[in-house]
């Protein structure tokens, strides 16, 4: 359970760094799925602990709705350069023929 609220903390941190606003729903999902990780630990504690570890890994570097955590601390300490902002997806496209 420790490892599904580290993935929660870090992924509701990050999209609170981002938006501005408290991710209240992150916190409920991430509680909800630590309970019932804590029932699965008992019945099979090392696939638990891999799917726990799975879920962190995804935490720390898929993108949601901007940067995920890894990038974020790479722009922090300075590593990475500033992503370029995603292309407008309702531009017209025009297509001529011949």
């Amino acid at each position: 359970m420790p490892i599904v609220l580290t993935a929660t903390a870090i992924a509701g941190g990050n999209e609170w760094l981002q938006s501005g606003q408290l991710p209240w729903r992150i916190g409920v999902a991430g509680l909800t799925l630590g309970l019932v990780f804590s029932g699965f630990e008992k019945l099979s504690p090392v696939l638990t602990m891999g799917v726990s570890f799975a879920l962190l890994a995804t935490a720390l570097v898929t993108p949601f709705h901007g940067n995920s955590p890894v990038q974020e601390f790479a722009q922090f300490i300075g590593t990475a350069p500033p992503p370029t902002p995603p292309k407008n997806l309702k531009q017209r496209v025009v297509v001529r023929h011949g």
